[in-house]
């Protein structure tokens, strides 16, 4: 029998072609700088790129994550993701959102004749965030790691091992770590770059602890940590590590409390809403985003 013919759809994504028609006579660029001014309006981070919008538009972006799905919900009101042509996420991620529904019996096979041979199923794609086939995946991780920890993580880490005491570069170390998980985790998703994230986590927490600076650092280092946390617990969430980032998400409500910022609060109690959905806790979720509307 004749092998079938690769079929396209197996080997590329499929465009985004909904999205291409929103973007209508902007650049990738302009439209990109219109995500950011959006996220800004709602108090959203996220590292829009002309290329991002790229691989959305190519499709390699089947789903976006939850910073970008409020970022796009509030840029075209009242339209859901597949709206904008993008895969419904339960599909993506692998796992239902919502409890698990109890898969039904299967009926016992009937008598027949014997099966007739038939030319093995093409092989699906990847799922995006995995390494590409020619990078050894401990490469890739390690490759990942030097990003990290190259963009400000490994200088608040090291105010901690020399005791040295903490200022404004060392809190700002903090939120370049806080815009570092976001844009690796854009590029490379949150599996292989949860793993990472332990060592800048602990570290920004014990600059809180050492103290001894003055107010302004204070105020940059809690709020930097707390963003960091909530940015790691959703990592956790993201990769289906959902104990792990109710822990995150917790730690960060606690630091938002302690020092009196609505704004953080706002954003763990939101996060926390979306977590409390996706492990099928309904109620809780909808307490959390009322919190988060009184924060």
């Amino acid at each position: 029998m004749r092998p079938l013919p690769e079929s396209p759809s197996s080997s590329s994504p499929r465009p985004n072609t909904a999205f291409r028609l929103l973007r209508g006579q902007l650049s990738p660029a302009e439209f990109a700088a219109s995500v950011r001014r959006a996220a800004r309006e709602i108090g959203e981070q996220v590292s829009c790129d002309a290329r991002y919008i790229g691989r959305v538009e190519s499709g390699a972006i089947r789903c976006p994550n939850y910073a970008y799905e409020r970022v796009f919900r509030h840029m075209f009101p009242g339209r859901a993701l597949t709206d904008l042509g993008f895969t419904p996420r339960e599909a993506v991620r692998g796992r239902p959102v919502g409890p698990a529904a109890v898969p039904a019996p299967r009926p016992e096979p009937l008598p027949g004749p014997e099966p007739v041979s038939r030319p093995e199923p093409l092989p699906r794609p990847e799922p995006e965030h995995r390494a590409p086939a020619d990078i050894d995946v401990f490469e890739e991780s390690e490759l990942l790691r030097r990003a990290f920890m190259a963009g400000g993580a490994a200088a608040a880490a090291d105010a901690v091992r020399t005791s040295r005491r903490a200022g404004q570069a060392e809190a700002a170390a903090v939120e370049e770590a806080v815009r570092r998980i976001r844009l690796l985790d854009d590029r490379h998703g949150a599996d292989s770059l949860y793993v990472h994230t332990a060592r800048p986590l602990s570290a920004a927490y014990a600059l809180l602890d050492a103290g001894g600076y003055g107010r302004s650092v204070v105020e940059r280092l809690y709020a930097g940590a707390g963003e960091l946390a909530i940015s790691v617990g959703w990592l956790a969430h993201d990769s289906g590590r959902l104990t792990d980032a109710r822990s995150h998400y917790a730690e960060a409500l606690a630091t938002a409390r302690v020092t009196g910022d609505p704004a953080l609060e706002a954003h763990a109690f939101c996060n926390t809403a979306f977590l409390a959905r996706d492990a099928g806790r309904p109620r809780e979720a909808v307490r959390a985003a009322q919190a988060a509307q009184r924060a």
